[in-house]
């Protein structure tokens, strides 16, 4: 799972696209004839028709497959197939690990689905609904989700009673806790100690 910059290659590797169809890089870039240095994407392939150059049957029904409105983000390919995902020291860029979202690879990977990276309000169980509903995937085990309602709540009560005094702590604690149900505060202090603890090298 490609979760870093500099392996987009590695990740369109991983990919259909790639696998079994006829997509490379300079499907969607272009060394010279770009139009925007940034992402050197040839002219167009910003939008849907990086993907319907291939789909041709999904340009002509585009609302029929997102189930989106036509011009709305859930109807851009990239956002439900190529999310930013991807995380370099300045910013998130677009997964190039082309694939659809699933419910069952978010729980076994951690890797967020593209539908609550939009719907950050909706529960993974929502989700789970309707990509069944919308796209016959088998729905994901999600026998967790009443472990997860306790690790949240057990989280609550533990911060209420540590920092009765502290204002502007978010009411949404599943934000604070990791997969595990461990605070995230923990895992980012032990990392920051490792880090303070790494002997300094210098470079020529």
């Amino acid at each position: 799972m490609v979760r870093v910059t500099g392996r987009e290659y590695n990740g369109l590797l991983d990919t259909p696209c790639f696998q079994r169809g006829k997509m490379s890089c300079l499907s969607c870039h272009s060394m010279h004839g770009y139009h925007d240095r940034n992402d050197q994407l040839t002219p167009r392939m910003e939008t849907n028709s990086a993907c319907t150059q291939c789909h041709e049957d999904i340009r002509e029904n585009l609302t029929a497959h997102t189930k989106h409105a036509a011009n709305s983000a859930g109807s851009s390919c990239y956002n439900c197939h190529m999310p930013h995902k991807t995380y370099g020291l300045l910013s998130a860029i677009r997964s190039h690990q082309i694939d659809s979202p699933s419910v069952a690879a978010q729980l076994k990977t951690g890797r967020v689905n593209a539908c609550n990276l939009c719907h950050i309000n909706k529960s993974l169980s929502w989700t789970n609904e309707h990509l069944a509903e919308w796209y016959n995937q088998k729905p994901a085990e999600l026998n967790t989700e009443a472990k997860r309602t306790t690790q949240i709540q057990k989280t609550r009560t533990d911060w209420e009673k540590q920092l009765p005094h502290q204002t502007g702590v978010t009411q949404q604690i599943e934000l604070l806790i990791d997969g595990q149900g461990k605070p995230i505060e923990v895992e980012a202090r032990r990392l920051e100690a490792k880090r303070n603890n790494r002997p300094m090298t210098l470079q020529g």
